[in-house]
């Protein structure tokens, strides 16, 4: 099942993926996202912000006939920890984990993603 973010676990699902098994990698995961620096627009709290204000209160922009990504001023994507990995979110609010900014031959991210029901994109990996 697709993660979305106004989901009541999908900040812990994030967190999980980030965390990489490590509990201390999880609780930096949220001090990073907790935190209002110039990577504010960056941030999971930031895009379930602007999909409340935007899409939740006009249903219509959530469901039209093509799905696009939201932005944040001008910022397209969720960084995970240490901006290695980036999530993108729809104007539905299905969050999708991004192959291609996955820490180089970081599989387990990759596996945990998929295992927590983010649908990840591309969906087939370069050649």
């Amino acid at each position: 099942m697709p993660v979305y973010i106004y989901d009541k676990d999908a900040f812990r699902k994030m967190m999980l993926v980030e965390g990489g098994g490590s509990r201390k990698n999880e609780l930096d995961f949220v001090r990073y996202q907790c935190t209002f620096t110039s990577e504010w627009e960056c941030s999971f709290f930031a895009f379930y912000q602007k999909w409340q204000e935007e899409y939740a209160r006009n249903p219509k922009l959530a469901e039209e006939e093509f799905e696009y990504d939201i932005s944040v001023n001008g910022n397209c994507a969720i960084y995970g920890l240490s901006g290695w990995n980036r999530y993108s979110v729809r104007n539905t609010g299905e969050i999708f984990f991004l192959r291609h900014f996955v820490r180089y031959r970081d599989i387990w991210s990759l596996k945990k993603a998929t295992e927590l029901g983010f649908t990840i994109l591309p969906k087939t990996p370069d050649p």
